[in-house]
């Protein structure tokens, strides 16, 4: 028997440690990838921010946008890059070209990639939106390809671009594979805000005049790092999915732990948690599952438990001995406490009935005589040895002798001031007054 209950409660405590286990590690993933979602619109205010002070500022040059950007920039890690891309008619494209060598911006022309991926000058086009302003290349060491880059001409900037146009919202593209962009960690998104001429208010985007847009470049990498920051015992691994891309693309960033690593297919579903958001007009998965280190530790778990277990087992019948023997020794010491306090009442009692200066005897429903006191013996002459059990009608006269009032059930109670005779034991009636 003592063994049955112990690998009873053994399997109980190994299934209450595995839930709560597994409900840890979601609580965890929860927090987490809610933390990457925030990250990454924390990132977005920021660019958002950025574009309603240059829709503020009509005519801001080169020194505002980068002292205004470096302010952006500083409060948010994941922005790697900032730019500011004008529309240019062709027919204005001379005068930008020379606006900008007479800012420093020695040999700056309106640029594209050829089929080799190789800077070329624009072709002929109605329109150009160049990169006229950067602010962060340097630290992707990508100044000097993008300056001057018509981002219209790569196709999925160009797609972000016109959504953004279209919806007058910030709009992402996918994981960013640009040539001659070195960047150490790549797995990076450009964000796309259009910027309209000013008095365009609350109009439809249809209705406004644009005049460019402003380019932020996100380093999910550093997303994800930060959003570690609020997880840092969370042992989980980490895959960002972009759901509105097919293949390889659809792969964002995957954060993992050192070593070999669980594989999605072979984990339970509750240790599978995914989030679905949409940023930027671009809807993005973030899928959390335990690390090997978590697993590893769960594994541990059915040897804990049994120990567990058994060890529960001895110490609930030390405890349950323990607490019987105690609640023994507390009955009987409440048990002997109630007959001292009883004594003592009944001793305060018995002193209070024989002090009374009246006659007071007592009778059970027999109407036998259970008690007198003192006084009743004075004024009777009855001692108690003479009338204890003896029915009241040894002295009781009229009209107690034929009818009691005090036994009679359609008798109303309490019964006060009722006169009544008494015979002595001398054989003299006394007149009594019963309550």
């Amino acid at each position: 028997m003592g063994a049955a209950v112990s690998l009873a409660v053994a399997w109980y405590v190994l299934a209450l440690e595995q839930s709560q286990q597994t409900a840890e590690f979601q609580r965890r993933a929860r927090t987490l990838c809610a933390a990457v979602e925030r990250e990454l619109n924390v990132s977005l205010s920021g660019l958002e921010d950025f574009a309603q002070f240059m829709a503020l500022t009509p005519g801001l040059e080169r020194q505002g946008f980068g002292a205004y950007g470096q302010s952006i920039m500083a409060r948010h890690a994941g922005l790697n890059l900032l730019a500011y891309l004008p529309k240019v008619a062709a027919g204005q494209r001379a005068a930008l070209e020379a606006r900008a060598a007479a800012e420093g911006l020695t040999g700056f022309q309106v640029r594209q990639l050829d089929a080799q991926s190789q800077l070329e000058p624009a072709g002929r086009r109605p329109e150009y939106f160049p990169v006229l302003f950067l602010l962060g290349g340097e630290r992707i060491k990508a100044g000097e390809v993008l300056l001057g880059l018509d981002m219209a001409a790569v196709p999925q900037v160009a797609a972000a671009m016109s959504t953004a146009a279209q919806s007058g919202h910030p709009a992402a593209t996918g994981r960013q594979r640009l040539p001659h962009l070195p960047v150490e960690r790549p797995h990076c998104i450009m964000v796309l805000l259009p910027l309209y001429q000013a008095g365009a208010g609350q109009r439809p985007p249809e209705d406004r005049t644009l005049r460019g847009y402003l380019l932020g470049l996100l380093t999910l990498s550093d997303l994800v790092d930060l959003s570690l920051l609020h997880a840092a015992s969370a042992q989980a691994n980490l895959l960002l999915e972009d759901c509105a891309a097919t293949g390889e693309d659809r792969l964002s960033y995957r954060q993992r732990e050192a070593g070999p690593q669980p594989e999605v297919r072979d984990l339970p579903p509750e240790l599978v948690h995914t989030h679905v958001f949409t940023a930027a007009g671009r809807q993005r998965s973030v899928t959390a599952t335990p690390s090997r280190a978590f697993l590893q530790e769960a594994s541990h778990w059915p040897g804990l438990a049994l120990g567990g277990g058994l060890l529960a087992v001895s110490l609930l019948a030390a405890l349950l001995l323990h607490l019987a023997q105690g609640r023994a020794r507390r009955a009987q010491a409440l048990a002997q406490e109630r007959a001292r306090q009883l004594e003592q009442a009944l001793g305060q009692t018995g002193q209070i009935f024989h002090m009374v200066p009246t006659p007071i005897f007592t009778v059970d429903l027999e109407q036998r005589i259970t008690s007198v006191n003192r006084r009743f013996e004075e004024v009777t002459g009855y001692q108690a040895r003479e009338v204890l059990g003896q029915p009241c009608r040894l002295f009781a006269l009229g009209p107690c002798e034929h009818h009691c009032g005090l036994m009679d059930t359609g008798q109303d109670k309490p019964i006060e001031n009722r006169r009544c005779a008494i015979r002595a034991k001398d054989g003299g009636v006394l007149q009594a007054i019963r309550n």
